[in-house]
Order: structure tokens, then sequence, then C-alpha cells
């Protein structure tokens, strides 16, 4: 049993955690799959004892506002969800760390609110941390947010905050939190970065199309890079095309965009480039650390949402990497080589494209910076220290609202 003084200091030898999620994709791509992984990961270097629900709550307002819950309800209903989704975390974390992992999925979305919380009360967490954006379950955190130490959790930078939480998780050193809550519970949580293994190698004509091409990539899914490119004022939009311009030697590949021609129809300058094969858009890359490791530069442009499985891949390859402040990609990039001025950021692409001496330093650099600062002993001190302070401010509520504390039952 949990020695309720530890409790109280906030320094739990063996916590029980639970992670609470309206719903997670298991398809190809499992972004947010491994975004919750690699948060398993993090408490697993934190603690030595420790156990983990993960509870599929199905508290889906925010799809079916959407419309997207009809599509989504099918595959919860589907009973072999839970079996697939236990597998994948165990291939993905490996035995030792998903043995302390169990997979809660509440099937009845008529009763869900009702079902998630006996099984959360009969788990009995520590402290539960929910996750934002399309996956939220808001109900259930404001009725659990009554009882236990809450975390809300992003799964990307642009997620709205829910302000009955006790901490929040941010991925992102450098994410300015807007909302209903005290600005001194944010804290970033880094996860264990490990250097992609990857032995298939590409020839480097099957990534540039000439000996002296000098190739730049970005990497999105969807239509976020559509989107990115509509928000830009004009002046942007000049900066951006004035680097092909000003460096006639450049193509700059965008991987991973659902329609292209979302992309052509932002600016007519797109279009005209693409027939000059110097932009070409590619919708899905399956050896992406292959293809990226015969780049030159990897740029994280503005106003991208999400995006950090590409950077993570070039940083592995020791590619050097920019990035824009404000991103979700910024989380681990190295501080010298994020930008907060357009000016700033266009001019040191060129600088890295006219210097290759700085260019292959920088890409060291980045890859030796993310290794060290995301390290099992970083992310466990962080980790800790996350647990740690959403128990005392859960307390501090709890004290606020009643001058007897009453801990949950053991």
């Amino acid at each position: 049993m949990t020695d309720d003084r530890e409790l109280l200091k906030g320094s739990l030898a063996a916590p029980r955690i639970g992670l609470v999620v309206s719903y997670l994709p298991i398809d190809n791509k499992k972004s947010h799959l491994f975004v919750v992984a690699g948060f398993i990961e993090a408490i697993a270097c934190a603690y030595k004892n420790f156990s983990v629900m993960l509870l599929i709550a199905n508290d889906d307002q925010n799809l079916i506002k959407q419309g997207r819950a009809g599509t989504w309800k099918r595959k919860y209903t589907n009973k072999n969800y839970t079996a697939a989704l236990t597998k994948l975390i165990i291939e993905i974390l490996g035995s030792e760390i998903a043995e302390n992992v169990t997979v809660k999925v509440v099937n009845d979305a008529s009763a869900r609110i009702h079902k998630s919380i006996k099984l959360i009360n009969g788990y009995n967490p520590h402290i539960l941390f929910f996750w934002g954006g399309l996956y939220a379950c808001k109900v259930l955190q404001r009725v659990m947010y009554k009882r236990y130490p809450i975390g809300f959790c992003f799964f990307n930078i642009k997620n709205p905050v829910d302000e009955n939480a006790d901490i929040y998780i941010t991925r992102n050193i450098d994410q300015q939190v807007t909302g209903p809550h005290d600005p001194t519970k944010c804290v970033y949580q880094p996860v264990v970065f490990k250097p992609r293994e990857n032995e298939y190698s590409y020839p480097v004509d099957y990534v540039k199309k000439s000996t002296d091409e000098l190739t730049i990539t970005t990497v999105i899914s969807g239509e976020r890079l559509a989107e990115a490119f509509r928000s830009y004022t004009k002046a942007r939009l000049d900066s951006f095309f004035t680097i092909f311009s000003r460096h006639k030697n450049v193509r700059w590949v965008f991987v991973g965009p659902n329609t292209p021609s979302k992309i052509l129809l932002c600016d007519p300058r797109f279009s005209q480039l693409r027939d000059q094969n110097r932009i070409e858009i590619i919708k899905k890359e399956h050896q992406l650390c292959a293809f990226l490791r015969h780049c030159d530069l990897y740029v994280h442009l503005p106003d991208i949402v999400g995006g950090g499985g590409g950077v993570n891949m070039a940083r592995s390859e020791s590619v050097a990497t920019l990035c824009f402040i404000g991103s979700d990609a910024c989380g681990a990039q190295i501080p010298e080589a994020i930008y907060s001025e357009d000016k700033d950021f266009f001019s040191a692409i060129s600088f890295y494209i006219e210097n290759q001496d700085e260019r292959i330093a920088l890409g060291k650099k980045v890859r030796e910076y993310v290794i060290t600062n995301n390290s099992s002993e970083a992310v466990s001190a962080k980790m800790r220290n996350s647990i740690s302070t959403a128990l005392a401010n859960y307390w501090a509520r709890q004290s606020f609202a009643s001058n007897e504390l009453s801990l949950p039952k053991e």
C-alpha cells in the first residue's frame, strides 16, 4: 500500500498512473499512439516499480461536434481493438515496460462516463493524465478533478486548454499556453530520444535529381502544410520563394501531404517550381530515414501543427534541422536553431544552403543535443518533478476547499 505521508510529499515509490484518452487510432501512422507510448516510457524511466492503466474512455464529444464520431464508433465495437492496441503497446515499448501497462476500453458509448468512473475508482490511481485535442475527455476530466490529481497532456501545441488540471504537460519547451489556468503549472516533459536504427539505404540518385542539387525536406502528413501556407502573409510567402530565386540548386521535397493540389492552389509559384522540378510533393515515403539520409537540410516551416516524427528522423540522420518557434518540433530542438522572426528564419535557411561545413556541423549538434537532453536520466528527473508538482497542487486545492485532507482509499 502507498504510504499516505509519501503521497502527501509528492514522492511516490510505486505510483499507479491513469492515462485517459477518448480514442487512439491504430492506423498505419500510429502517430498519437507513439506520443502516448513515449509518455509511458518516460514514466518507466522515472520509476522502477509502477503501473499504468491506459483507458480508452469513448468520451468523444469533440468527435461528435466534428461529425467524425460515426466512423470511429464502429471501431469502438470492434472486439479486436483492445487486443490490437495491447499488441502495439508491447511492440513499441517492449515486453519489460508493457507488462506494467493495462489497456481498458469502454465500448458502451451510452454508459461511457459511468463505466469509466467505475474503472478508474477500481484502479484508484495516484494521478490521472488526460489528453487534449481531438481525443480529449472533457466531461470525465471534469468529474475526476474533484477526486484525483489531474494532469493535462497536449497532443499538439494547438490543443485548447482545460482548466480542470493540476499540471499541464507540454511537448514544447517554449510553448506559451493561454487559458483559464495558472501558467506556473505548465511544465515541459521530454520523452526518451533513441536514434532510429535503419539499415535500409537508397542510392543518392533516388533522392537527388542532379549531382549539384541541394535538397531541403519538410515532412508533414495530411493537409496541414497547405493549411500553413494558406495562413502565410504575402511577405512570408515571398520570403519562402526567394530561397528558390537566390539559390538555383535548391530543390524542396514535401513528404506526406494527402492532396498536393491544395498546396499548388496556395500560390501560382508552387506550380511553376513543381514544373521546373524544384518542388516535389510525395504523398508517402516508406523508408523515410533512408530518404532523409541524403537530404542536406530539414526545415520545419512556420505554423505547422505536429510533425515531430519527421524532425526526429532528420535528427537521427544528423541532418541540419531548422525550426520556427511555437511548433511541436521545437521541444527537443537545439536553441540556436529555433527562430522567432521570419527574417532570421529565412536568412538562416540561406546561410546553411551556402555554408556546407556549418550545415554538417549543425547536423551533428542537433543529433547530440537531442540525445543528451532527452536521455533516460533527463526524462526521469522531469517526470518525477512533474508528478510531484501535480500532487502538491492537488493537495493545495484540496486544503483550500477543506481543512481536512481525505486521501483516496487504498
